[in-house]
């Protein structure tokens, strides 16, 4: 008896402490990290400096709480500055007014916000790369500078109606914010707010916004479009353009639009910046009332030809500079002065004409123009004034090849092209006078040229038909008129093998049961299947594999085959990825497991006999005839030994045969424990 209760007690003191265990954990996971006071310093109205009370405190889970009354600061560096990267979730209390001070947190997901808050500092959660999203109270007046700057995870923000103010940068390079609705209480939008919004497609501009930074949309390349509301006094739109309201001044060119685009006419000025970043700019024509291009109107824009008009007089400090694609331009007559880095890293600029007297020039206006090699040519009237003192200059490049202008010039170069086969590809070319065309080609990049024949040869546009003899090829036109002629740059012609874009997949499939591979792919002329039994030392054809797709029949023989495809056009063959076939017999039983009569205490098996391929076993038993099956905890073989016991009276036993085509159930088994 004593030894009993000796047991017992062991017991009860073996689950007392495995009960507090779980506390103990949990005190240590929500350990303290940090806290202390974040209360901003202010004078009293009898002058004397005090502290609201505002208090932090961050955990271990990652989940800091601000609370307390009043706004947050200090005078110093922030106080949880050390733990920045274990900030996880901020919840802050009721009777914050103020919030800041949660920049560079990169962990930071979720944020809390109580209705009390009426202002955020700047730069308040900029650089937290995990945040998703944001709700903002109703008391916010102002997103300031710097924000959410660089919260590349945010999809989507919800501004309170409230908010009339959007500082500089506030949403800049928030890569993933693709839903922003403004409130209609907005009236300023500040430089380069929504900048490498990358995947903003279009924004609307409510009716009491009455400023725009510069800058604002700067390299949002999704941007196809920006809405302005009508009632707005301001602002106004035009196919996704955005312009002052009467539209005398265009304001910015959405990054995401793309193609061709003449400026309405009339536009008389155009803002800084208005195009920069634009990477799907055709041949742009400026409006015919226009002035002055700008500073860094058209910074690292991809434009393939400018249109300039002869109203032109100014063109500003770096305003065409890193233009990618601009091959030729040419001044008018009216052009008065370039600013410093005008055309600075315009790299495929090579022909640059101008129509008047030599303008005045800034620093380096065509620097590291034709440092490639290829030099650009610069044609000016050989009758103007001033060219004499001009050519000998410093233009900003040695590379500048000087030649009076005699000739006609082209305002729109060819582009290379690449087809697959049997495809038409299409070169263009243009030019400010009238003129007579001749398309010309050679085979080798030094062979002769010869003159195209048929109908559009003799067209400011080619087609050629891609056959595979014709790779390699090279495509200029010569411009004539009256005055002389001009060749344009030549484009190349690369035909292209077939490209795989979809590989076959390896499959898994019972005995018997049909499968199928298939293989995408651009510029297939045929299709071809072959499959190998060695693991691809060798290959053979299928007899039925002429397609896209290829059908199989699942036999057992074939497991561990491999399939892949060979893709043909004139140009070559590629080969797809090789997919395997796995065959696995289904799970069958073959022996089911029979009742079992034992009395307490002893052990009794149940076993189980089945056929099929990678077989895997499970045994469940039911205490209430089989209305429900509980897995047994060490029951995964063919055979599970169970302790007759009392309580297990009547339990059902049965096992669950699978592999990766099926699975099947054995009858349920019964337990009869005898009593003693």
């Amino acid at each position: 008896m004593r030894k009993m209760r000796c047991l017992l007690a062991a017991a009860l003191c073996l689950l007392l402490c495995l009960s507090l265990l779980p506390a103990a954990a949990a005190e240590e996971e929500n350990a303290i990290l940090g806290s202390g006071m974040c209360g901003a310093e202010y004078y009293d109205a009898y002058g004397v400096l005090k502290r609201y009370d505002v208090w932090w405190t961050l955990n271990s889970d990652g989940t800091m709480t601000v609370t307390g009354t009043g706004k947050m600061g200090w005078s110093d560096s922030c106080p949880w500055a050390d733990y920045r990267d274990r900030i996880l979730r901020v919840q802050i209390g009721s009777g914050v007014t103020l919030i800041r001070g949660f920049e560079q947190c990169p962990a930071l997901t979720t944020v809390t916000i109580p209705a009390t808050v009426t202002a955020l500092w700047d730069s308040c959660f900029a650089g937290c790369a995990s945040l998703t999203e944001i709700t903002l109270p109703g008391g916010i007046t102002e997103i300031p500078a710097n924000c959410f700057c660089g919260c590349s995870a945010m999809k989507s923000a919800e501004l309170p109606a409230g908010v009339t103010e959007i500082g500089w940068y506030a949403f800049g390079y928030c890569g993933s914010l693709s839903a922003l609705k403004l409130p209609t209480e907005l009236k300023t939008i500040g430089a380069a707010a929504f900048a490498g919004c990358g995947s903003l497609t279009e924004l609307t501009i409510p009716a009491n916004v009455t400023s725009i930074g510069q800058r604002a949309f700067l390299d949002c390349v999704s941007l196809s479009a920006i809405r302005v509301s009508s009632s707005n006094e301001r602002y106004a739109a035009s196919n996704g353009v955005l312009f002052n309201k009467d539209k005398s001044e265009l304001i910015a060119y959405p990054c995401g639009k793309s193609g061709d685009y003449k400026m309405p006419s009339t536009v008389a000025a155009i803002s800084p910046y208005a195009f920069a970043d634009c990477q799907k700019l055709g041949h742009i024509t400026v409006g015919s009332k226009v002035t002055v291009i700008p500073v860094s109107c058209f910074e690292e824009a991809c434009l393939s030809a400018v249109t300039l008009p002869a109203s032109l007089r100014e063109i500003g400090e770096g305003a065409f500079q890193l233009c990618e694609g601009l091959s030729s331009i040419t001044f008018p007559a009216s052009l008065e002065s370039m600013g410093d880095w005008a055309f600075w890293a315009c790299g495929d600029l090579r022909e640059i004409c101008f129509k008047g007297p030599a303008p005045t020039i800034g620093d380096f206006v065509f620097s590291s123009v034709g440092e490639d090699g290829a030099h650009a040519t610069v044609c000016y009237p050989a009758a103007a004034a001033g060219w004499e003192e001009a050519s000998a200059g410093d233009w900003g490049s040695e590379y500048l090849d000087w030649i009076a202008c005699v000739k006609p010039s082209v305002t729109l170069q060819p582009r290379k092209a690449s087809a697959y086969p049997g495809e038409t590809v299409e070169y263009r070319v243009a030019a400010d006078a009238e003129v007579s065309f001749q398309w010309y080609y050679r085979k080798t990049a030094d062979g002769e040229w010869i003159a195209c024949s048929g109908e559009d040869a003799r067209t400011d546009t080619l087609h050629v038909e891609a056959k595979a003899y014709r790779s390699g090829y090279q495509y200029r036109c010569k411009l004539t008129n009256y005055l002389g002629s001009a060749t344009s740059w030549y484009a190349s012609l690369t035909v292209l093998e077939p490209k795989i874009t979809s590989q076959p997949k390896s499959l898994t499939a019972a005995t018997g049961s049909t499968v199928g591979f298939t293989v995408r792919a651009e510029g297939a002329a045929s299709y071809c299947w072959y499959f190998s039994k060695d693991g691809g030392a060798t290959w053979a054809k299928c007899t039925d594999g002429a397609g896209a797709s290829l059908t199989v029949e699942a036999k057992s023989y074939r497991s561990g085959y491999l399939y892949r495809c060979a893709v043909k056009n004139a140009m070559g063959t590629v080969y797809s990825k090789a997919a395997a076939l796995t065959v696995l017999d289904p799970p069958t039983v073959r022996t089911q497991p029979k009742d079992r009569t034992a009395a307490p205490g002893e052990t009794v098996s149940f076993t189980i006999k089945a056929s099929g391929t990678d077989l895997d076993y499970q045994w469940y038993f039911s205490k209430d005839g089989g209305s429900s099956w509980t897995k047994c905890t060490d029951g995964t073989g063919a055979a599970l030994t169970v302790e007759a016991k009392s309580y297990r009276n009547g339990y059902l036993y049965r096992c669950k045969i699978s592999n990766a085509v099926g699975s099947v159930c054995s009858e349920a088994a019964a337990l009869n424990v005898a009593k003693p």
